[in-house]
């Protein structure tokens, strides 16, 4: 079986596409940053990262979306958006350890 993803040619409707939004600068601005760190702080925590991991991508400036809403919100409203989604998720690792990726089950709603 060949391998599909080096044989697929680009499209121009591509789901995976980067797409580039701006950030509101009126009265809706918070409300869109909120949304945006939620939902990176989302997906890191689902992809295994720990609560730890994803704050530094907050502080570090190498993260550029991250780290503009951590030096505009600061440390601690941060991490009221990271910490009880990081609760809301357990890591359950099934079989012997040969690898570093972790089954993320969510507990529920808080």
């Amino acid at each position: 079986m060949a391998d599909q993803t080096r044989s697929k040619c680009a499209s121009p409707d591509d789901p995976m596409a980067l797409v580039g939004v701006a950030m509101p600068t009126g009265p809706d601005r918070d409300e869109a940053m909120a949304a945006m760190a939620e939902s990176l702080a989302d997906e890191f925590l689902r992809m295994g990262y720990s609560s730890e991991q994803v704050m530094q991508m907050f502080r570090d400036p190498f993260y550029r979306t991250t780290h503009a809403i951590w030096r505009e919100w600061g440390e601690e409203r941060v991490r009221a958006v990271v910490l009880p989604l990081a609760r809301r998720y357990e890591r359950v690792v099934t079989g012997p350890r040969t690898d570093s990726r972790v089954k993320i089950e969510e507990k529920g709603d808080p």
